[in-house]
C-alpha cells in the first residue's frame, strides 16, 4: 500500500489535549492477527464517541509502532489517537470491518459509478468498492467513471481504468463486477 509513514500521517483537527481521527483504508493485508486483541469498548458503541477517546487515551504509550501499524493498515474501520497537536500516531484501536458494498445508481450512470450499457442503451451502474455477481445480459460497454473497475463475462474479463470505457465488438453476458 503507497501510503505515508504513520508517524508523519497529518491530521486535520486539533485540540488541545488529543485529536482523534476514523480512516478507512481500502485494502487489508494478509497476515496474522495483531498481537493485542480489538477492544471490545470500540466495537460494541462506534468510533465517535468518549468512550473510544478514553480508551485512546488508556492505550497511549502501551503499544509498539508495530502494534500501531497492524492496526491502522488492517483495511478496518479505525480510530487513531494523536497526542496534543502532535501528527503522530500513538494509539489506535480496530473498530472492525467496514461495510464494503457497491450500491445501485439509477436512473443513469454518475461520475464516480462503474456502468454497463446494453443493447437497449439502458445502463445500469454502481457506486462504492466491492464486488456483485450476477446476470446483465446484453452488455455493449463497461465503463469505470470514478476508479477503475473489473468487469468478468462468459468467457473474459476485464479491467477498465478510471475515466475509460470499453465498447464490446459483440454483446456479452456480465456475470460479476467489482472496484
Amino acid at each position: 500500500m503507497n501510503r505515508p509513514s504513520i508517524h508523519s500521517t497529518t491530521v486535520g483537527i486539533a485540540t488541545a489535549s488529543a485529536v482523534v481521527a476514523a480512516v478507512l483504508l481500502p485494502v487489508a493485508p494478509a497476515g496474522a492477527a495483531p498481537e493485542r486483541p480489538t477492544t471490545s469498548v470500540a466495537t460494541r458503541v462506534g468510533f465517535a464517541t468518549d468512550a473510544v477517546r478514553q480508551e485512546l487515551q488508556e492505550l497511549e504509550g502501551t503499544q509498539s509502532t508495530a502494534e500501531i501499524d497492524h492496526i491502522v493498515d488492517s483495511g478496518h474501520l479505525v480510530a487513531t489517537y494523536t497526542a496534543g497537536t502532535s501528527s503522530t500516531i500513538v494509539a489506535a484501536v480496530d473498530l472492525g470491518p467496514a461495510q464494503r458494498a457497491l450500491s445501485f445508481v439509477g436512473p443513469g450512470c454518475s461520475t464516480d459509478s462503474l456502468c454497463m450499457t446494453n443493447t437497449s442503451n439502458s445502463p445500469s451502474a454502481y457506486t462504492g468498492t466491492g464486488s456483485l455477481s450476477g446476470t446483465w445480459k446484453r452488455i455493449t460497454s463497461a465503463a469505470a467513471y470514478g476508479r477503475k473497475a473489473r468487469f468478468t463475462w462468459g468467457g473474459g474479463a476485464l479491467t477498465v481504468e478510471a475515466g475509460h470505457v470499453n465498447y464490446f465488438g459483440a454483446p456479452v453476458t456480465m456475470k460479476k463486477v467489482s472496484r
